[in-house]
């Protein structure tokens, strides 16, 4: 049997889940045509505060530059308000959270690990 507290962090998820694909809607069908650079960005990440109070989007591009992220970053700022618009909208959540946006280093991160596992397994197999 669950406890309360882990429906709650089941809610939460699901609840990130659905703002994260209502970003990804809004991105596409609304917010392209403005900011350019949108195309080749994805929200990686929505991390909701426990009060429903805030959304963290975390935002990457391997196509884009880390500055380029963070100048679209800028730009998508000024579209907040339409943003929490259609998440009000497409959702029914009794409260719609402050948007706050990130660039995701999390991704690059991953990346270099991958690139430094692969150069050492190809340093091995050259060895051998």
């Amino acid at each position: 049997m669950r406890s309360s507290r882990d429906s709650k962090s089941v809610k939460l998820l699901q609840k990130q889940s659905v703002i994260q694909g209502v970003l990804g809607n809004v991105f596409i069908h609304v917010l392209r045509d403005y900011i350019p650079t949108l195309n080749h960005i994805f929200v990686t990440r929505v991390e909701l505060s426990p009060d429903l109070g805030s959304a963290h989007i975390f935002l990457y591009s391997s196509k884009e530059t880390e500055e380029s992220v963070k100048s679209t970053i800028k730009h998508l700022i000024k579209y907040i308000p339409l943003i929490r618009k259609h998440i009000a909208q497409e959702t029914l959540f009794r409260r719609i959270p402050q948007i706050l946006f990130y660039f995701d280093d999390v991704c690059k991160k991953t990346l270099y690990i991958e690139q430094l596992i692969d150069n050492a397994v190809k340093d091995y197999k050259d060895e051998e």
